[in-house]
């Protein structure tokens, strides 16, 4: 997979956004969206983790950037995963909160 430290670098939806902690990628996440990323602006990301965090984009400090050259179909499944991942987060996490009468 190809990646570079960032200077600025247009990125894609799904593009692995990483931060950088003493010469090492030590956090990444999915990007979220169609951007162009600079070094050590946050951008929104699907957080890694663990635990993959889906709900909700989370903000993240981009120090890399790694990519594959993905084909419609491939980012379309991307989009099916996630979606499918946040409708079990959803029914995993949420009827534990909801208050019952």
């Amino acid at each position: 997979m190809p990646a570079i430290v960032l200077g600025r670098h247009p990125a894609r939806s799904y593009d692995i956004i990483g931060s950088i902690t003493d010469h090492a990628v030590t956090h990444v996440g999915l990007l979220a969206g169609d951007v162009e990323v600079e070094y050590d602006h946050a951008v929104d990301v699907f957080d890694m983790g663990p635990p993959l965090s889906v709900e909700t984009p989370s903000p993240m400090n981009a120090h890399a950037v790694g990519w594959l050259e993905l084909t419609i179909d491939e980012r379309d499944g991307l989009a099916d995963w996630l979606q499918e991942m946040k409708t079990l987060a959803y029914c995993f996490y949420k009827p534990a909160r909801l208050k019952r009468v």
